[in-house]
C-alpha cells in the first residue's frame, strides 16, 4: 500500500510564507556574522600594529619616523586598511631621558562601516588601538 499525501495550494503558499519569514531573519544574521568577523580582524590588526610601534618606540635610540614606518608596515598586512591614511601618535615623543616610564603609541585607522541587509542605521565604528611599552 502506497500512501499519497495530498498537498493543496494553501499548503504550498504557507511554505513560501514561512521561507520568506525565515530568510528575513537568516540573511541579516549571516551577513552580520561576516561583517563582525571583518571588523574584528581589522581591529586586531590595528592592535598588533600599535603594539609593534610601541615596542620600537620603547628603544631609547628610536625616532618618530622609525615608529611610524613600523606601524605602517604592520598595517600593510591588514586587509581593508590603507596604512598611509592611519593617524599615529606617540606619547611621550621619545624614550630618551624617560627610562622606566611607559610610552604609548595610539593608532587610528579610520572607521569600519557596517553594511547588513535589512538592518539600516548600524553606522560606523572607529578602528583605534593603543600600544604601551616601558622605556628601556
Amino acid at each position: 500500500m502506497k500512501s499519497n499525501p495530498v498537498v493543496n495550494q494553501t499548503d504550498r503558499g504557507a511554505v513560501a510564507v514561512e521561507l520568506a519569514l525565515v530568510l528575513v531573519v537568516l540573511i541579516p544574521l549571516v551577513f552580520g556574522i561576516i561583517q563582525f568577523g571583518m571588523y574584528f580582524n581589522q581591529q586586531q590588526g590595528v592592535h598588533a600594529a600599535a603594539r609593534e610601534g610601541a615596542r620600537v618606540a620603547s628603544l631609547p635610540t628610536s625616532t618618530a619616523g622609525q615608529v611610524q614606518a613600523r606601524v605602517r608596515d604592520a598595517l600593510d598586512d591588514v586587509a581593508g586598511i590603507d596604512p598611509s591614511s592611519a593617524s599615529i601618535t606617540i606619547s611621550p615623543a621619545t624614550c630618551l631621558n624617560h627610562s622606566g616610564e611607559t610610552i604609548t603609541v595610539t593608532v587610528s585607522a579610520g572607521n569600519f562601516n557596517f553594511n547588513i541587509p535589512f538592518v539600516p542605521g548600524l553606522g560606523s565604528h572607529a578602528r583605534q588601538a593603543k600600544g604601551k611599552f616601558r622605556c628601556e
